[in-house]
């Protein structure tokens, strides 16, 4: 009988724990399900302007509550979701470690269920 060496085997566990709650989760979206769009390094909001490097909290006081919270598929992202200019762009904020790390833009689109 052969035996699987211990570190490739908690190697391998840690692996699937470390990436599980990427790849599960219904209130997940997938990175191809974003209709085509434009990269911001900073988005306007009613209480002033955030950019890259933000802490979260100070989004939350300039931008006010997300109308959405989730997370894209197989990245690290904690993503808030914005409706502006009357809903037709919506607005996706990355935040990785309480940090504004990705600031995308697109219009809304039919299939979309964050445009209202």
């Amino acid at each position: 009988m052969m035996r699987t060496p211990k570190k490739k085997t908690t190697a391998a566990m840690l692996a699937v724990m470390l990436c599980f709650p990427f790849i599960i989760g219904s209130d997940y979206i997938w990175r191809d399900r974003i209709s085509r769009g434009a990269d911001r390094s900073t988005y306007r909001c009613d209480e002033g302007v955030v950019s890259q490097g933000d802490l979260m909290r100070d989004v939350l006081d300039k931008c006010g509550e997300p109308m959405a919270e989730t997370r894209i598929q197989l990245e690290p992202y904690i993503v808030w979701i914005y409706s502006d200019s009357g809903g037709e762009y919506i607005v996706y904020l990355g935040f990785t470690h309480e940090r504004l790390n990705r600031i995308y833009v697109t219009r809304c689109w039919d299939e979309n269920p964050h445009c209202q």
